[in-house]
């Protein structure tokens, strides 16, 4: 086994016991389809180990400081979710194309205070 196939084991035990920002627990992995539906969001290409991560772990709720937003729908804690956050910000830059988003990425981490 790879450590990239061992990865999403390894962070579901260091999460297991640990409550996310704003939430009594973990949220459930999102469903096995949710990765293609997120995808077919122009600009919204999903890194593999995220993949594997939301599928095995958690939807979001995990990681550095507010940890990974969820995928798809907006989480009990009202974090917006990734593809939510990536369409916002693609129309932001439409309004001020100073300031354009770049294609292709997708918000994945929540560090605060808009980091």
């Amino acid at each position: 086994m790879t450590e990239h196939e061992q990865l999403p084991t390894q962070v579901a035990d260091k999460v297991r016991n640990t409550r996310p920002w704003g939430r009594p627990s973990l949220p459930g992995p999102i469903d096995a389809a949710a990765p293609a539906r997120a995808e077919a969001t122009p600009g919204s290409a999903l890194p593999p180990l995220l993949d594997e991560l939301q599928l095995r772990v958690a939807d979001g709720g995990f990681g550095p400081e507010y940890g990974l937003p969820p995928l798809l729908d907006s989480a009990p804690s009202g974090e917006p979710a990734a593809v939510t956050q990536h369409l916002a910000h693609h129309e932001s830059g439409r309004e001020d194309p100073g300031r354009p988003w770049p294609e292709g990425v997708l918000p994945i981490s929540h560090w605060g205070c808009g980091m």
